[in-house]
This record gives C-alpha cells, sequence and structure tokens, in this order.
C-alpha cells in the first residue's frame, strides 16, 4: 500500500549506500550528496513512473493481455489488436440482443477470454494492475460501441421494410415502414382526437401492441446499428405522429365541414369553402360596420356571429392535429380582423356608397361662408 511504502524506500536507498552509491545534484557547480528524503523522492518518482515513457511499461507486459487507455501505443498492442478481432464473432449475436439481455453475452465474452489466459489491465502510478469484472464488461460494451459507423442509407437497405424507423431525414420518411406506419395511424385518427389528452396513453399502448402483432419493430439507429426501442419511445413516437407539427394543415383541412370557418394563416385555410364564404357574408353588413363607432361595435359582432351559429357555422382552431371550437370572444375578433384588414378592397368596390355616406355624414357649412358664396360671380 502507498502509505507504508517509505520503509521499502528506506531499504532501497540503504542497499545503495552498501554498495558506495550516492545521490548527488549540482548547485554553484559543485555535486553536493542529497539528504536521505531527497534520496527517498527520487526513488519514489521511479516507481510512480513519472519519468517514464508509457511505451517503456507496455514492453514489459505479456502480448496477449487487454490493455485500457488512450494513445496509439495501446491501440496497437497485439492484446488490443486481437481483442477487437475477437469480438468480431460476436458482433451479430450482441446486436441481436436487446439491451436488457447482454450483460450476460459480455459475461460470456469475458469468461472466454479470462479462460484464454487473457486479462484486462489498466495503469496506475507506472504499474499494470487487473481489472475488476464489472470495469472489464464495461471495456466490452464500449468495444462494441465504437465499432466503425456506415451510411445510414447502406444501413436501412438491410432492414426489413416493415420496420418503423425513428429519426430525421428524407431517406428514413421514404422507408416502407415508416410509409405504411403513416397510413396505418388514419384508421385510429378519428378516435384518437375525440380521446382527451391525457387519456390517450391506452390508445397509444393498443396501436404498439397491434403493430408489434404484425411483427413490426420501432428501430433507433446508434453508432452505426440499428436498435429496438422500449415501449415508452415507441409510445412517443405514435404520439408524435398524431401531433406532428409538420404536416400541413391541407390535410386536416379536408376532414372538416366546408362550411365551417378556420382561423389560422396560410393559403389552404384562406381557401377553404367557409372563410372564402364568411368574407362574402360580411360584405352585407360592411356599411353598418363602419357606420358604427368603433367603441359601439361590439353588439355588431355579436349580432354577427349568432347569425353564422344559427346556419350552423362554427369557428374553429387547430390545436395538436384537431380542430376545436372558439370562445365567443375569439369569434368576435376573427369577425373585427376581417373587416379591418378587408377595408381597403370593401372601399374601392363601394366607394360610391361610401362616399354617399361621407357626404350624408358632412357639417353644413356656416352662413358667412354662405354669404360669401352668394356674393362670387359666376
Amino acid at each position: 500500500p502507498q502509505p507504508q511504502r517509505r520503509h521499502l524506500y528506506s531499504k532501497i536507498r540503504n542497499d545503495l549506500n552498501g554498495r558506495g552509491i550516492r545521490f548527488l545534484y549540482e548547485k554553484e557547480g559543485k555535486w553536493i550528496e542529497c539528504v536521505d528524503s531527497m534520496v527517498d523522492k527520487k526513488i519514489e518518482n521511479f516507481f510512480t513512473g513519472k519519468n517514464r515513457t508509457l511505451r517503456n511499461t507496455i514492453i514489459h507486459l505479456p502480448r496477449h493481455d487487454i490493455l485500457l487507455g488512450a494513445g496509439r501505443s495501446i491501440q496497437n498492442h497485439p492484446g488490443n489488436v486481437f481483442f477487437r478481432e475477437f469480438l468480431e464473432q460476436y458482433a451479430e449475436e450482441y446486436y441481436e440482443t436487446p439491451n436488457v439481455e447482454r450483460p450476460h453475452l459480455v459475461s460470456k465474452i469475458r469468461n472466454d477470454l479470462n479462460g484464454r489466459g487473457i486479462r484486462f489491465l489498466y495503469e496506475k502510478e507506472g504499474k499494470w494492475i487487473e481489472c475488476s469484472d464489472s470495469v472489464a464488461d464495461k471495456r466490452i460494451i464500449t468495444a462494441f460501441s465504437t465499432e466503425t459507423k456506415r451510411a445510414q442509407p447502406d444501413t436501412i437497405i438491410n432492414r426489413p421494410r416493415h420496420d418503423i424507423l425513428l429519426g430525421p431525414g428524407e431517406v428514413i420518411r421514404d422507408h416502407p415502414g415508416n410509409v405504411f406506419f403513416r397510413e396505418f395511424l388514419k384508421q385510429y385518427a378519428e378516435e384518437c382526437y375525440e380521446i382527451p389528452q391525457p387519456q390517450r396513453r391506452h390508445l397509444y399502448s393498443k396501436i404498439r401492441n397491434d403493430l408489434n402483432g404484425r411483427g413490426i419493430r420501432f428501430l433507433y439507429e446508434k453508432e452505426g446499428k440499428w436498435i429496438e426501442c422500449i415501449d415508452s419511445v415507441a409510445e412517443k413516437r405514435i404520439e408524435t405522429a398524431f401531433n406532428c407539427k409538420k404536416s400541413t394543415s391541407r390535410d386536416t383541412i379536408i376532414n372538416l365541414p366546408r362550411h365551417d370557418i378556420l382561423l389560422g394563416k396560410g393559403r389552404p385555410i384562406r381557401d377553404h369553402p367557409g372563410n372564402v364564404f364568411f368574407r362574402e357574408f360580411l360584405k352585407q353588413y360592411a356599411e353598418e360596420y363602419y357606420e358604427t363607432p368603433h367603441f359601439q361595435r361590439g353588439p355588431l359582432y355579436s349580432k354577427i356571429r349568432k347569425d353564422l351559429n344559427g346556419r350552423g357555422i362554427r369557428f374553429l382552431y387547430e390545436k395538436e392535429g384537431k380542430w376545436i371550437e372558439c370562445i365567443d370572444s375569439v369569434a368576435d375578433k376573427q369577425i373585427s380582423q376581417t373587416f379591418t384588414s378587408r377595408r381597403r378592397q370593401w372601399k374601392k368596390e363601394n366607394s360610391g356608397r361610401h362616399n354617399d355616406y361621407l357626404l350624408s355624414q358632412s357639417r353644413p357649412l356656416p352662413s358667412t361662408a354662405v354669404a360669401c358664396l352668394d356674393t362670387v360671380e359666376v
């Protein structure tokens, strides 16, 4: 042990002194003999390897041992080269084994190596020490995880066509399994959107079990290998597919009644038949709207909204892939915004009526101004 080495250092120093060997240091051109404590420190530094290169210590190790550490010297050690080649015979079995069952395979590999007299060693203070079983198992797992990655399209080609792959990119999106997955979820779409958000977990589990029963797996890529997802990750992927913000609103709009008014941005919403009808419908209220002072327009908004609701027309907004009916205040705000945004266009279309309205609202001229006009000769 480290604290008990002082006696060994003293023993070595006395042995050297008995042979007439001294430890000297230079000072002002003279060589002076060291005190005992300095000699012991020099001996300690030799054993702790501070003055020795790692390559020199490796030379004295058995060639078949596996060394833990970084650097080209360790990487090219014969035992480490053999270790990498040895693992290739277990590679296919390792990647086909579920994560929870891999510790048994790792222990089997370690025992096989130990049976051949091969040890896992790490360096500490210039000395190579055998690792514990857990550290050796960790080294085996790391060796499998650091295999050279292959290009993603090449790995996808080797996957069953019906598996569902997790990840971004056009290659994954167009994978036959992912295309089938999107089509498969359509049969559950109506049921999903009718269930409140907190209660959808049971539906996600049902869908996952249905897919697993068909032999379809959820896979993610890690270090060039495709690994099966745990149940929670698979259900999260199903939830994301239903609530996917990247999907266009056009797909969801197709399933809505044609007369409903949709809140949102974009050409699909603007060209929805309900929104087109809404803009035309408001024209009949345009004159009344512009004649009403701003602070008295609230009752007009309510009147228009009730008229639309009486025709079975709703104001809807999208949330998590589902269209929800707006409250009255939001619907009134949409009516107000539509009047404001279409004002210029309607003014051009109804310029004659609007000018007549402006003239009718103009104040009469003062009597002095009328008298001045009467005096003007034509």
